[in-house]
């Protein structure tokens, strides 16, 4: 979605500098007692498997993700789709459980932090250009 998101391909184009991160974990989630799911492939296809247990994140396929190789490859057809395994909370996220902001650059995470001082949140902010395309 961030490719289609920066090419405007069936989306309106914005710049990376506009997408915030919200990031949090999965022990974070399940403290809040937050209904979930996560995938091994992009849930839209038929042969995706979804899971409720975290005993079950050796499903993802974890080398892949960590390579940040999104390529697509004829001797591997499912390996762009096992690229974008997701990880679903059901209705809504709240704050608490967030752990922290990720943006584009310096510039953003600046302006993102005056709004967190000014909120009354205590949350960490980080500008993580390399986690962007």
């Amino acid at each position: 979605m961030l490719l289609n998101i920066k090419s405007g391909r069936g989306v309106m184009q914005r710049p990376m500098q506009d997408i915030v991160i919200l990031v949090s974990s999965i022990d974070a989630v399940e403290s809040h007692h937050l209904d979930y799911v996560f995938t091994n492939s992009h849930a839209y296809y038929q042969w995706t498997n979804f899971f409720t247990d975290k005993q079950d994140l050796d499903q993802i396929d974890w080398a892949l993700l960590q390579r940040r190789d999104f390529s697509r490859d004829p001797n591997d057809l499912a390996k762009f789709e096992r690229y974008q395994a997701e990880f679903l909370i059901y209705h809504h996220c709240p704050i608490s459980a967030i752990i922290g902001i990720c943006c584009y650059d310096d510039n953003v995470k600046q302006s993102i932090q005056q709004l967190i001082n000014t909120s009354g949140i205590t949350l960490d902010v980080y500008s993580r250009p390399n986690w962007y395309l």
